[in-house]
């Protein structure tokens, strides 16, 4: 953080003379063009703070208005639809589109997209409306896709209609959390309102604090654009409520380290940045059984009792040899849009990670994930994997063992970003997976579990010989 940043945040977090004043130097003594970028997310709450202190300053006037406008406008196009999903779905607004009630209006900050909770029960007649609208699923991912990998990889996926209406679906608000685990959390602190497209639920205060919290972290130690918000919320909450559901979640570390950094910016005194790691617990091998993608798999029964037996390498040779391949090479995978370039005989199987935009790779991911080779006779190929060497560097496992229709082929660590390999196939479908050593006794827990579970960022694989 620099300082015209440090002097942004003071501003709108304190109501004080002192921090308008230092505004108002740094207006004054910088081009408007030049102004950071978090002035995006702070300008509304500076304007706020400066009008009760009866100072009018036209130029933040611009950004609360532009805002405003901005905001109401899209929240008006969704109204409609939202009137149509509130007759089948109680649904809760989260993030942005939850602090836009009593303790929060629309000329503070631009809402990006609008984010709710809902019940899982109501997917299907939620989809229906949408796809009715001509909603498409964010990065043109299928239906089936997003139940088989998605809903059991994290708790949120957006729905877009053109460039401006952008509806964040949340299963969960706590990904760490499962699926009951955050519903009973928001049935515990919500009530039920009326709004001009029909009945919602409004997160307690306290909540939206969490909500914020964990948003905020989930962004990067280093990101304070949240800050407003979360100081904003907290004015108006019960303080020990707060803490008691942070420790329910598991950030309450993460919390008190962004309520120092809000007072260390007001009192001018240097920020201690929240810790990247929390504590967090081992997750048991029942649980690891939770992410697999039953729709990539030819026979999920049979791969799960395989991770039950310990994911041994004897066992996976005689269960493909009596029921073939772990993965199907027949399913969505074979149609789904890849970022790992890969030659004509491979089909990526089981295990993959979702997309993420503006990356060239796509994670692997525990407990394994399997790439299919396809082969009309036995032979040697050589298999070459390009890794990102950036993600790789900071990726949670050391090293990932390679096998081959469940023979060990290699090793590799981090060391290398690019790979070699040399396989024998046998005809027909042959299966190559990818795992590090007993994956279930790994940490996958806690705030960050999706960052643990990734394994390895493949740019390509290419099978030649």
């Amino acid at each position: 953080m620099d300082e015209s940043e440090r002097i942004i945040l003071k501003a709108a977090l304190s109501p004080t003379k002192d921090a308008a004043d230092g505004w108002l130097r740094l207006k004054n003594s910088i081009d408007q063009s030049e102004m950071p970028n978090l002035l995006n997310w702070c300008g509304g709450y500076i304007y706020k703070n400066l009008k009760a202190l009866g100072i009018e300053d036209h130029y933040l006037k611009g950004i609360y208005k532009h805002n405003w406008t901005s905001n109401t406008y899209r929240l008006q196009r969704l109204s409609r639809i939202l009137t149509e999903i509130s007759k089948v779905s109680v649904i809760t607004p989260i993030k942005s589109f939850g602090l836009n009630s009593k303790h929060f209006n629309l000329g503070l900050r631009s809402i990006g997209d609008f984010d709710f909770f809902f019940d899982l029960k109501d997917f299907e007649s939620i989809s229906k409306i949408l796809k009715e609208h001509q909603y498409k699923l964010f990065m043109g991912i299928s239906e089936e896709e997003l139940k088989d990998k998605i809903f059991t990889s994290r708790g949120s996926w957006s729905y877009k209609n053109g460039p401006i209406d952008d509806l964040d679906l949340h299963w969960k608000i706590f990904d760490e959390l499962t699926v009951q685990q955050n519903q009973e959390l928001v049935m515990n602190n919500s009530a039920i309102k009326l709004s001009n497209w029909g009945q919602y639920r409004e997160m307690s205060s306290e909540l939206s604090v969490i909500t914020i919290s964990h948003h905020q972290y989930l962004q990067g130690g280093i990101n304070f654009s949240a800050l407003c918000d979360l100081k904003q919320m907290i004015d108006v909450s019960d303080l020990p409520k707060v803490y008691q559901l942070a420790k329910v979640i598991g950030m309450t570390d993460i919390l008190k380290s962004q309520l120092d950094n809000i007072s260390e910016i007001i009192e001018d005194k240097e920020i201690t940045y929240p810790k990247l790691v929390p504590s967090i617990k081992s997750r048991n091998k029942d649980q690891i059984l939770d992410f697999i993608q039953e729709a990539t798999l030819r026979t999920p029964g049979i791969y799960r009792l395989w991770l039950k037996l310990g994911a041994k390498s004897k066992i996976e040779m005689i269960f493909i040899r009596f029921f073939g391949v772990f993965s199907n090479p027949n399913s969505y995978m074979r149609r789904a849009e890849s970022f790992v370039e890969k030659t004509e005989n491979l089909i990526l199987g089981s295990g993959w990670h979702y997309r993420y935009p503006g990356n060239d790779y796509q994670w692997s991911t525990y407990p394994d994930t399997r790439v299919v080779i396809q082969s009309v006779d036995s032979k040697r190929l050589e298999i070459v994997i390009q890794l990102d060497p950036s993600a790789w560097s900071i990726s949670v496992p050391n090293r990932i063992e390679c096998f081959m229709n469940g023979k060990f082929v290699n090793t590799f660590d981090k060391s290398q970003n690019t790979v070699n390999l040399t396989v024998t196939t046998r005809t027909g479908d042959n299966e190559l997976s990818f795992r590090s050593p007993k994956p279930w006794n790994k940490d996958l827990t806690g705030i960050a579990y999706n960052w643990q579970r990734l394994q390895m960022p493949v740019k390509s694989i290419k099978a030649v010989g």
